[in-house]
């Protein structure tokens, strides 16, 4: 019997034990038959999953090179607006590819310790000029080592960058408690009704709509990568919003 098998009804004929009568060996032929069909499908659709991720991220890797020059040509010249609009189309792009690659977490991560302070100012380094545009002010105050992807990590948090630049914040706290990563804005803030639903997916809420920027997509790729991560995420708001993320005590995660 095949470990995990028993409980994907497409591999019912190699955990059934095999009959001794006529009409048992009948039916588990028609079985046998039923399932290795089943199963040829099942092999045809992974195939076509895989092609899939492959294209979306060599597509994304051959865009994000004119989308770099363009947002460097607008750095140099002062196109301020043109920069923000690039941003957000670099910002489509990168979830695009989380999104493509989020269903195997597992299979390109590499868990290590990170050095918070060194993490957060690469990802404000590169978001500079995003930063400077809308006159937001960053005050980076998280310190500390902590055991998860670097990668990954640095999307998560570019996703709570975006979503503050996006819902009009103008100072942007970092600050790091008790194995605790707090990202904190003063921005227009969520309302109480949409609070519990900012991370379902495709969910934009009431200032989603209203300012017609929000896909519903980021919030939801953190919190699915934070839990393959087996970091916990949660959100509150009062004035603005309070991100909180939780990292394990150690490097030895479950994924689930």
């Amino acid at each position: 019997m095949h470990t995990g098998w028993s409980g994907k009804k497409c591999y019912i004929s190699e955990v059934m034990g095999k009959p001794s009568f006529i009409e048992g060996k009948i039916m588990d032929e028609v079985l046998s038959i039923l399932c290795k069909s089943m199963n040829d499908e099942i092999s045809i659709e992974h195939m076509k999953g895989r092609e899939y991720r492959e294209y979306i991220e060599l597509w994304v890797h051959e865009i994000k090179t004119p989308i770099s020059a363009a947002m460097l040509t607008c750095e140099n010249n002062g196109y301020t607006d043109v920069l923000h609009e690039l941003h957000r189309i670099g910002g489509y792009v990168e979830q695009a590819l989380f999104y493509a690659r989020s269903s195997s977490v597992e299979k390109d991560y590499i868990i290590k310790q990170i050095d918070l302070k060194k993490l957060i100012g690469d990802l404000l380094k590169k978001n500079a000029a995003f930063l400077i545009s809308n006159k937001i002010k960053v005050v980076p105050k998280a310190e500390g080592k902590v055991y998860s992807d670097s990668k990954w990590l640095m999307f998560i948090l570019q996703q709570l960058i975006d979503n503050a630049v996006k819902y009009n914040a103008k100072t942007l706290y970092f600050t790091y408690i008790d194995r605790t990563l707090t990202v904190e804005d003063d921005g227009i803030g969520i309302p109480p009704q949409d609070l519990p639903r900012i991370f379902d997916r495709g969910f934009t809420g009431e200032n989603g709509r209203i300012n017609d920027k929000s896909t519903g997509m980021g919030l939801y790729l953190c919190k699915e990568l934070c839990k393959k991560l087996g970091l916990k995420i949660s959100a509150s708001s009062q004035n603005g919003v309070e991100f909180s993320i939780v990292f394990p005590e150690n490097p030895y995660v479950t994924f689930s």
